[in-house]
């Protein structure tokens, strides 16, 4: 008796692309969508001028497509054995954008795409954008994904963070931002890396995606296929809540699940750290020809900036030819200065500051310094203004000219520590005039500005 065997084969021929990179000397093939060059008339995918790559049942790869030639797209059963059956979601790039202009007028926050913002003010407006591309198939598990932005605090590392929150949730360090500049739901299109687009990462851009958003954190149902990318704008802010001086991560999830997602880049943004600065001044009083007379302005500092702060000091009259303190009766009549202040390179290298004995107009000038008694070490910079503070003739009580305000450098002390608090400082005037001094009310104005390090 003869039996009859029947033997089914179930083959599965996924139709998802991949990408083709030979030569003659060397080929090889990719799981993912890889850029690639060279070619020959006939087959786009290789510098051979003999080879060609077939697929099952004699079929030929497909050749280069759009949005450029860099993409070689392949069909037959070669595609099973070279690219993942479910789809690989990939955050590929990110860059940030200034809330200046429309989706595509808009300008870069940074120079470049990947780079992390480190001057984030609170309150303000700012834009990301991000690219998502399908770097697997589309076989299993393929579905629509509803973009959703999230943040973490960095401690260590992004991929460390355990505690993920979606922006749009409200009330925490991160919120969405309404911008008068966006449409939410408006769709995306492929703009430039200088302006603060992405590199495409992938064959196809989505261009009907309703991914510029600005109220609502997450898009509406997207598919991105095996071939495709899409890049997310979100307008948001950090809220009075954030860490000051923190560093924030963030990350795209579908409506806040990872499965089917990978990170090759974390977005990031830190905080700027609040700095408040106050001036307290007295006046010099009647003065006597021949007599110094002094007066103090006492600076409060406050900053959190790990990195410090520093303070600029000009005159806001002081140019050439023109003086600090004029006749207040008449402008071309003023008191004159000591030479204009210039700083060493560091605060540990000197500046141009003199003893009193040497100031110059027999010293019958108005001069300023930072006084050693108080502030923190770093800003009270001894190289500069010496380290005592004699108000007579000491070598070691150094005095200078206010700089004017167009001046290059117009640093008067630098410390690269927070405060800690609030940090008094106070800066010494010295005032002395000739007996041929014109009598009469002399007036002028200074210029401090503090400014946290970067």
């Amino acid at each position: 008796m003869k039996r009859l065997v029947a033997v089914l084969a179930l083959f599965l021929i996924p139709l998802s692309a991949f990408a083709v990179n030979a030569t003659s000397t060397s080929f090889y093939v990719r799981q993912n969508v890889q850029s690639m060059s060279g070619g020959n008339s006939t087959w786009s995918f290789s510098t051979s001028t003999s080879f060609r790559f077939l697929g099952a049942g004699g079929q030929t790869a497909v050749g280069t497509s759009t949005p450029g030639t860099n993409y070689s797209l392949g069909g037959g059963i070669l595609q099973n054995l070279t690219e993942s059956i479910q789809p690989a979601y990939t955050l590929a790039h990110y860059h940030w954008r200034n809330d200046d202009g429309s989706e595509t007028t808009a300008t870069q926050a940074v120079g470049s795409q990947d780079v992390a913002n480190s001057a984030v003010a609170k309150s303000t407006t700012v834009r990301l954008r991000v690219a998502i591309s399908n770097e697997g198939g589309t076989e299993g598990s393929y579905t629509t994904q509803q973009f959703r932005l999230e943040y973490g605090l960095k401690s260590t590392t992004c991929a460390a963070i355990v505690s993920w929150t979606d922006v749009g949730a409200g009330a925490g360090d991160w919120d969405m931002s309404n911008s008068a500049n966006l449409t939410n739901g408006a769709n995306t299109t492929n703009i430039a890396l200088g302006v603060g687009g992405v590199s495409d990462e992938n064959n196809r851009f989505v261009t009907s995606n309703g991914s510029v958003l600005d109220t609502a954190s997450q898009s509406s149902a997207v598919s991105v296929a095996s071939d495709a990318f899409i890049e997310l704008e979100y307008s948001i802010t950090a809220l009075t809540a954030a860490t000051d001086g923190g560093t924030y991560c963030f990350r795209v999830t579908n409506a806040g699940s990872t499965s089917l997602y990978t990170y090759s880049v974390y977005p990031e943004a830190v905080i700027s750290s609040p700095l408040t600065f106050t001036t307290t001044t007295n006046q010099f009083g009647t003065l006597t020809p021949g007599t110094a007379k002094f007066a103090t302005t006492t600076l409060s500092v406050s900053s959190s900036n790990s990195t410090g702060w520093n303070v600029i000091l000009s005159g806001d009259d002081r140019a050439t030819g023109n003086t600090t303190l004029d006749l207040t009766t008449d402008p071309s009549v003023g008191i004159t200065d000591q030479t204009e202040w210039i700083p060493g390179a560091a605060t540990t290298t000197a500046g141009n500051a003199v003893r009193i004995g040497s100031l110059i107009n027999s010293a019958d000038v108005l001069a300023f310094r930072v006084m050693t008694a108080s502030g923190t070490a770093a800003f009270r910079a001894s190289a500069w203004w010496g380290t005592t503070d004699a108000y007579t003739d000491s070598a070691t009580t150094l005095w200078a000219g206010f700089a004017s305000s167009t001046a290059s450098n117009k640093k008067i002390g630098n410390t690269s520590v927070t405060s800690g608090g609030t940090a008094l400082s106070t800066v010494l005037y010295y005032l002395d005039v000739p007996t041929t001094q014109q009598n009469g009310s002399y007036d002028g104005g200074l210029t401090y500005t503090a400014t946290a390090n970067p």
